[in-house]
């Protein structure tokens, strides 16, 4: 799509008074924007296109730095991870020296659209040619608003649709990952039932705000089936898995060692899909030390239906046992998944996910010996 300078004068003409703004073009766009544009009451933004055209974008906005921000990338990973190495069995995304070439441009990877999250209103500076000679100023406002905001993450994932109901899904990189973040899981659960809109109307002003709701997405833009199975690479048998780490690991501050410990309850989204294996909750969840409570929103699966690896929007026994494993199994230094979680809330009925394991037996299954005598905390399973 080519605006010419339209979209520049249409901007620049609301400024000072639009509070929420929606760009959607996936494909792209090309736009002569002179200067800069700076908004003084945007109090929501969703910006949802290819990643070279919203880094140019991003880079002629002035942002309020508490608005709430959604920001969604859209291009294909599977078609850029398409060539072999011998012995690389991981997905090699950047820094990784196999890295393919198109991430050799800093101001549009990944990381730097992360790190728009956290400081929305240096995206000017963030997506410069020489980001290191604009740092951040002492005191930045923003930087406590946006610790208050990572208290809560959700996570939305959407399978390759070629996924056949016998293949393993972890083979396959994902249609679509989706990273929320929030203060509370009351103001994130609007945001991540609604992936289109991100609960625009529930955006405060900007004077009333503590805290503000953020999120970054990654969507394939492979529409048809053959282009999706042409670019499948076998040569890394999780691909889903590693898609999934690598986004987590760029929030909520991917140049912050420690920030994933701001992070107390994890939702997994109401119509998201769910690790079957325990190796996928490891990926997961591997980070984040600190978590105190998982949430799984989604429904029980429905009654009489065979559980598939291709399932998505659903809860069943299989992915609760796969979590009870992976958290009983001890890591580097004897040091257990998620040590200090306490609580597992389900939407799913608990007396509906028994199988071969009675209610009763969860307690057991979730708290083996070893987790409990390591010093991590005795793990409660409610369902509501």
């Amino acid at each position: 799509m080519v605006f010419g300078s339209s979209l520049s004068l249409g901007l620049i003409a609301c400024a000072s008074t639009i509070e929420y703004l929606t760009i959607d073009i996936a494909g792209g766009f090309l736009a002569d924007i002179e200067g800069t544009i700076t908004f003084l009451k945007l109090r929501y933004f969703r910006l949802c296109t290819d990643p070279l055209f919203g880094a140019l974008l991003l880079g002629r906005l002035v942002l309020p730095y508490a608005l709430d921000l959604h920001l969604e990338q859209v291009e294909s990973w599977r078609a850029r991870f398409t060539a072999k190495h011998p012995g690389i069995y991981e997905v090699p995304f950047w820094p990784s020296e196999y890295a393919p070439e198109y991430f050799d441009c800093e101001w549009r990877r990944p990381q730097t659209f992360a790190q728009d999250l956290a400081q929305p209103h240096r995206t000017r500076m963030i997506h410069c040619a020489h980001p290191a000679d604009h740092p951040a100023s002492p005191g930045d406002p923003a930087e406590p608003l946006w610790h208050s905001s990572t208290r809560v993450m959700g996570l939305d994932v959407r399978i390759d649709p070629n996924t056949a109901p016998s293949s393993p899904a972890a083979a396959r990189f994902p249609e679509l990952i989706s990273v929320t973040l929030a203060a509370s899981v009351d103001e994130l659960r609007p945001v991540l039932e609604d992936p289109v809109g991100r609960d625009a109307a529930g955006s405060l002003e900007l004077s009333d705000k503590l805290s503000a709701r953020r999120s970054l997405t990654f969507r394939d833009n492979q529409l048809h089936g053959p282009d999706r199975e042409r670019d499948f690479n076998s040569q890394y048998p999780k691909a889903l898995y590693d898609a999934v780490q690598y986004v987590l690991g760029l929030v909520p501050d991917a140049w912050a060692p420690t920030s994933e410990q701001r992070v107390k309850e994890f939702v997994f989204a109401k119509d998201s899909w769910l690790p079957d294996r325990s190796l996928g909750y490891q990926h997961i969840l591997g980070r984040f030390t600190s978590l105190r409570v998982l949430h799984f929103d989604s429904p029980l699966l429905a009654h009489a239906t065979r559980f598939k690896q291709n399932l998505e929007g659903c809860m069943a026994f299989e992915h609760l046992d796969a979590l009870a494993l992976a958290l009983n199994i001890a890591g580097t230094g004897g040091v257990y998944l998620c040590p200090l979680l306490e609580s597992i809330r389900l939407q799913a009925p608990l007396n509906r996910l028994q199988s071969s394991v009675g209610q009763g037996n969860w307690d057991e299954r979730l708290n083996s010996p070893g987790r409990l005598a390591s010093g991590a905390r005795r793990i409660l399973v409610t369902s509501v």
